[in-house]
């Protein structure tokens, strides 16, 4: 049997994403592959971590050869955090946080579902859950979920029971009623 290896596709983003597909010259059908998975009749390995492969090919009068291949990891796992979250506070919309990044390949894009923007701090952010999602120039992608909570209702005063004060005297009166935050 000669085989070798036709096409190879390197995994991407820390991903199992790689493969290969071997090409047989010489002889009989049909072929069996097994690189440690199981035997297959398909020449086509997909869905392939980063690392050194043998696959060993059995044709029809039982003849083996074996064949080792390098898939190379690409571009690092994109790697992010979220920072500083700021809660809303007294019933505005003045929430945020900050994304961070390690690894990955610079530009980054970040989006929260408005349109994506190359600035990794969001601001003036209504209490809600927040999905932003970190695209780098290589393509890898990495998501976080966070929650921005709404810190106190907004503080608001009712006055009643005013009573003016009677012929120059300090006897006026009036009653609040605080209403919200904590």
């Amino acid at each position: 049997i000669v085989a070798e290896v036709a096409t190879l596709e390197n995994a991407s983003c820390g991903q199992a994403n790689g493969g290969f597909e071997m090409e047989i010259t010489s002889g009989t059908p049909p072929f069996l592959y097994d690189i440690g998975f199981g035997v297959s009749e398909s020449p086509t390995f997909k869905e392939l971590e980063a690392g050194t492969y043998t696959v060993s090919i059995t044709d029809a009068n039982g003849c083996e050869t074996k064949e080792t291949l390098t898939i190379e990891s690409t571009t690092t796992e994109l790697a992010t955090d979220i920072d500083n979250i700021i809660d809303a506070t007294c019933g505005e919309d003045n929430g945020g946080f900050q994304v961070i990044v390690d690894n990955g390949t610079a530009p980054y894009n970040y989006n929260i579902g408005n349109g994506a923007t190359d600035n990794p701090i969001f601001t003036d952010l209504a209490p809600d859950v927040y999905s932003v999602t970190v695209t780098d120039a290589a393509g890898c992608e990495a998501i976080h979920d966070l929650t921005v909570v709404r810190e106190s209702e907004a503080i608001s005063a009712n006055i009643s029971n005013l009573q003016n004060a009677q012929c120059g005297q300090s006897n006026g009166s009036f009653q609040i009623t605080g209403n919200g935050g904590r």
